[in-house]
């Protein structure tokens, strides 16, 4: 789906959020869904893998990386779904891809949380912090469906949620990737199919991302829907899920062929394309 240039937002009320487990957002104080989490916590050397880790934009020194991604593996919102991370993290690692990354929300689900964050730690994909991940270091919202409990979650697994940065940045030969949950550091905000005119208006968090000029890409989660959408210069790529009850997938982008992938992931250990969807313009 394209989208025109966003126009400039008049206020600073608006904002739009993404409704997984919309009624538990309420829970959360204001000050603290206002504040936007920080991103500046590094990654530790483990967790990517040394072929990949040249990839990565180092943020802190300012200095950006020779070598550019052009084909991208994305795993979608994993919600603690252990057999079908294995799944997608095999089929994904027998394409020819620069890199495999995941989008967040690892916990809350109906499988085995720890061997999902197991099989990310040992199969190096870089990922960034969701809400849920957010919340159950938090101890908080643990009244949502499918809560993963902190007893469930052994040390292991809760040093390495706490690992993970908020945000990754990559280098393309068109421009800068941004890896996040939500929209940049705020993991409750989103971008949807069905986001209206005004809503896309008032989306201050997708307006900061536009205005950044070296940014044209961001691959994100949080929404459970499978979407790309263009706003001029900057393409904004939504993974899915890998959650059981809403479609399965997980997606390949190209960035030279300007075309993201996706595939469904099924619980047979099989995965099956699904629809191609490209996007076209500015780069």
């Amino acid at each position: 789906m394209l989208a025109g240039p966003l126009p400039g937002p008049t206020d600073s009320s608006g904002r739009s959020g993404g409704s997984d487990c919309t009624s538990s957002v309420a829970l959360e104080s204001t000050s603290h869904a206002t504040k936007r989490q920080s991103s500046t916590r590094d990654l530790s050397i483990g967790i990517l893998p040394p072929d990949r880790s040249q990839f990565v934009r180092q943020q802190n020194s300012g200095e950006s990386m020779d070598r550019q991604v052009k084909r991208i593996g994305v795993i979608g919102d994993v919600h603690a779904e252990d057999e079908l991370l294995a799944v997608a993290t095999q089929f994904l690692s027998s394409r020819e891809l620069d890199l495999v990354v995941c989008v967040g929300d690892v916990v809350d689900g109906k499988g085995d949380v720890n061997r999902c964050c197991e099989l990310l730690r040992q199969r190096r994909i870089p990922a960034v912090r969701g809400n849920h991940d957010r919340w159950l270091l938090e101890g908080t919202n643990r009244g949502v469906k499918d809560a993963s409990q902190p007893e469930q979650v052994n040390a292991g697994s809760r040093l390495y949620l706490a690992t993970l940065p908020a945000t990754l940045e990559y280098s393309t030969a068109n421009g800068t990737l941004l890896l996040c949950h939500g929209l940049g550091e705020y993991d409750l905000a989103s971008v949807r199919p069905t986001d209206t005119a005004e809503e896309i208006y008032n989306n201050l968090e997708l307006w900061g991302l536009y205005r950044r000029a070296d940014l044209r890409f961001v691959i994100n989660g949080h929404t459970h829907r499978r979407d790309v959408r263009r706003f001029h210069h900057l393409t904004v790529i939504s993974a899915g899920t890998l959650h059981r009850d809403e479609a399965p997938s997980c997606a390949i982008i190209d960035i030279p062929d300007a075309a993201a992938e996706f595939y469904d992931v099924h619980g047979d250990g099989t995965v099956t394309f699904a629809v191609r969807t490209g996007w076209h313009g500015v780069t």
